[in-house]
């Protein structure tokens, strides 16, 4: 019976190291969100496994973010919250976050999109990895009107 009981705790010190020694799952909710000019939006980063202690952190368009006037990073545990008041075309972007721990990383991509806008600003804006191509939709939409 003993030895029953060792090979048994043994298995429960290996299962929890195997358990440990993980990488970052992140919970993959969604990809796309609208949003209305003017409305707030709460972006979620959720661990489904991994070791701790974990590591968030927020970009848009590949650039680092960080808590400023409208916006807020508040990281816990298992997961992150992004919060973005007063939403406006300055917030058009990809958003992403990234969780990191000594084993790996793994990311969650989110494109905000804001309605309510221009129409004009809605059809030619296309951000790319902090790059704003406004200006060079606009004046390909002139090049073509002007022929």
């Amino acid at each position: 019976m003993l030895n029953f009981i060792s090979k048994f705790f043994a298995l429960i010190i290996f299962i929890s190291s195997v358990h440990s020694d993980e990488s970052p799952v992140l919970v993959k909710l969604y990809s796309k969100n609208e949003q209305t000019k003017g409305s707030d939006l709460v972006l979620t980063c959720n661990v489904a496994k991994g070791s701790k202690p974990l590591r968030f952190q927020w970009f848009k368009n590949g650039v680092e973010l960080s808590n400023t006037g409208r916006s807020t990073i508040e990281n816990k545990d298992i997961f992150s919250f992004f919060t973005l008041r007063n939403i406006d075309s300055n917030d058009v972007g990809n958003y992403s976050c990234v969780v990191t721990n000594k084993f790996g990383f793994d990311k969650l991509w989110i494109q905000l999109t804001v309605t309510g806008l221009n129409n004009l600003f809605n059809v030619f804006y296309w951000p790319i990895y902090g790059a704003n191509f406004t200006i060079l939709w606009v004046i390909i939409f002139f090049l073509f009107c002007i022929k």
